[in-house]
């Protein structure tokens, strides 16, 4: 998946951006590039488009070390399956996951 911005010069390809759900941002007299509410257009404006990005989440997982030395992660408050006298939070190991999803 790309991620380059692509020129739309004009209505109709505007259109195509949008019957392919892309991201489309738009630029009026040389300011920043916004993101276009789909709403509102304007000849004189500039707009590019790219397809939908993945979003990103990030989660934490906590560590956790047995006095045996295994060390396991939970999510933050869940401790199941540990017994919180043998298991001990050993922060220094904690995980942060980042997963994607296009939404």
């Amino acid at each position: 998946m790309s991620n380059k911005w692509i020129d739309l010069p004009g209505l109709p390809h505007i259109a195509a951006a949008v019957l392919l759900t892309w991201e489309i941002e738009f630029s009026a007299q040389g300011s920043l590039w916004t993101v276009w509410n789909g709403k509102l257009w304007d000849s004189d404006w500039k707009y590019r488009g790219r397809p939908k990005q993945p979003k990103t989440h990030e989660i934490l997982r906590e560590c956790w070390s047995h006095p045996e030395g295994f060390l396991t992660w939970r999510k933050p408050g869940e401790l199941q399956g540990l017994s919180p006298e043998k298991w001990e939070r050993l922060p220094a190991g904690d995980i942060t996951e980042e997963l994607k999803s296009c939404s």
